[in-house]
């Protein structure tokens, strides 16, 4: 199909329209997490210094988007605008904020609930831990320029801005159109050098602190283990994933509970939203005893459990847990590191052949 300027056919507006209907669109760019859900919460955003947000967006791990479009080259003016109103939004406290949305909710939790629905108590926590810092902290927002072309000196301020730490990122649409058939390809522009020496400053919570720690070791571990099997760092999320080298299903690690009792799981995750998840889904039930016996075999005291019946997006299909105590004594725990990697290699050894074999056939 022939590749035609988005600005021939269309008006801004209709990109802004197809983006606050569809934010999954963008969303799936920069949203860290394979569990992410993201939401519009409003369009033409009137802000209190009188700016006008095209679009504000919300992921499921709390955090805020601010997205601005142009329909024709990305102008320099429009990172202006991003940067102040992200200002401004910092300016207001959660409740001034949702007054200005129109979301008749009064605590992070409730709109958690409103959006996303039922959740574990520790992913609320994270969630209203991450939209709070969102509101408070420049490091912690996220800021998208949405265009169909950014011209090279918008995307030079952008990349100087990622190096000292600002989370700011260029979305250009590629069109093709033939009849009434239309296609709108949406790319991440990031320069990943402009990342590698980021000088952002550390403005980690405790929480997360302890989190990177913990996944920086067990990764390091885990990759003298498996070489070859990811080049994945560590974040201070409570979860860092393995690939498995298909869409919609990886392995996870994940911590959970309250801070004062701490578990850690090993998961088979599935997306239930990818193509052929479900198909996936019904093959390893199949294989369900065959799967926890080689499972139990390499891990005699944990107990493997299948989760057939939930009807979450991601959903922890197969996964087993140890208790880990305090999150403070999480990173000094050897033992739990030591379980945590030695489980994480049983799951890819076993599942990643069993997978294989199921997509092949």
């Amino acid at each position: 199909m022939p590749e035609v300027q988005y600005s021939n056919v269309h008006l801004e507006r209709d990109l802004q329209s197809l983006i606050s209907s569809n934010p999954e669109i963008i969303g799936s760019l920069v949203c860290d997490d394979s569990e992410c859900d993201i939401r519009s919460l409003k369009r033409e955003v009137r802000l209190p210094s009188g700016g006008r947000l095209d679009l504000l967006l919300l992921a499921s791990t709390g955090k805020l988007f601010l997205v601005e479009f142009k329909r024709d080259m990305g102008y320099r003016d429009a990172i202006a605008q991003l940067l102040d109103y992200a200002s401004d939004i910092q300016n207001m406290t959660f409740n001034e904020l949702m007054r200005i949305l129109e979301i008749d909710v009064e605590t992070p939790e409730q709109l958690y609930e409103f959006l996303f629905g039922d959740a574990e108590e520790d992913t609320i926590q994270s969630f209203v831990e991450t939209l709070l810092n969102s509101l408070t902290s420049p490091y912690d927002i996220g800021m998208l320029l949405v265009s169909y072309s950014a011209g090279e000196d918008t995307k030079r301020i952008v990349n100087w801005l990622r190096k000292v730490g600002i989370d700011i990122n260029i979305i250009e649409f590629d069109y093709f159109t033939e009849g009434e058939i239309e296609i709108l390809a949406p790319r991440l522009i990031i320069d990943d050098s402009a990342t590698e020496d980021s000088n952002k400053p550390k403005t980690l919570s405790e929480s997360e602190r302890i989190y990177f720690e913990f996944f920086r070791d067990v990764l390091s571990m885990f990759k003298e283990k498996k070489p070859g099997v990811t080049e994945r760092r560590a974040r201070p999320n409570r979860w860092l994933e393995i690939p498995l080298g298909h869409t919609g299903v990886h392995l996870e690690w994940k911590i959970l509970g309250p801070k004062n009792s701490k578990r850690v799981r090993v998961a088979l995750i599935l997306d239930m939203k990818s193509q052929g998840s479900q198909q996936l889904k019904q093959a390893l039930i199949q294989r369900k005893d065959t799967i926890t016996s080689a499972l139990k075999k390499r891990l005699r005291e944990d107990e493997i459990h299948w989760d057939e019946t939930s009807s979450t997006r991601s959903l922890n299909l197969i996964y087993t847990e140890r208790e880990a105590g305090p999150l403070s004594n999480l990173t000094s725990n050897e033992a739990i590191k030591n379980w945590a990697v030695e489980t994480m290699v049983a799951f890819y050894d076993v599942l990643k052949g069993e997978i294989d074999s199921l997509t092949q056939a």
